[in-house]
């Protein structure tokens, strides 16, 4: 299924007219019976904005599901949504301010990836330090 198909979907299940989701992104007549690919970055901004229920990652790749859970995404997913707007939407990364946003969401990843590592590190290194303390004081 296409971009365009899984937005003409979200836009159903919202109960919207697409020309009312089109005016309430701020995009001219028929822009998404238009989309041919992948959107614009001005208008995926726009929906971001005004409908946070809509999964990113639905939209643009067809995973997971349409209305975004509530509840915390994991590093996973945003690690594999980045990728894969990374990877293939050549249009957005024509766009230097998309480009340099997506790496630093690279960078991001990384360094709470890295957190993530050094965390679990620590609490090894803080129950081997307490074995030993146990150890030695019987």
């Amino acid at each position: 299924m296409s971009v365009k198909k899984r937005l003409k979907e979200y836009i159903s299940y919202k109960k919207l007219a697409i020309r009312q989701f089109e005016n309430s992104i701020n995009a001219s007549n028929s822009y998404v019976n238009s989309i041919s690919k992948s959107i614009g970055v001005d208008k995926l901004e726009s929906i971001v904005e005004n409908y946070p229920d809509l999964n990113l990652k639905w939209l643009l790749a067809g995973k997971g599901s349409m209305i975004e859970d509530t509840q915390k995404v994991s590093h996973e997913d945003l690690e594999e949504l980045t990728k894969f707007l990374y990877e293939n939407n050549s249009e957005l990364m024509k766009n230097e301010n998309y480009r340099l946003l997506m790496e630093k969401n690279v960078a991001l990843l990384n360094l709470e990836k890295e957190k993530e590592n050094l965390s679990k590190e620590e609490e090894e290194i803080k129950k081997m330090i307490k074995e030993s303390i146990n150890k030695n004081q019987t």
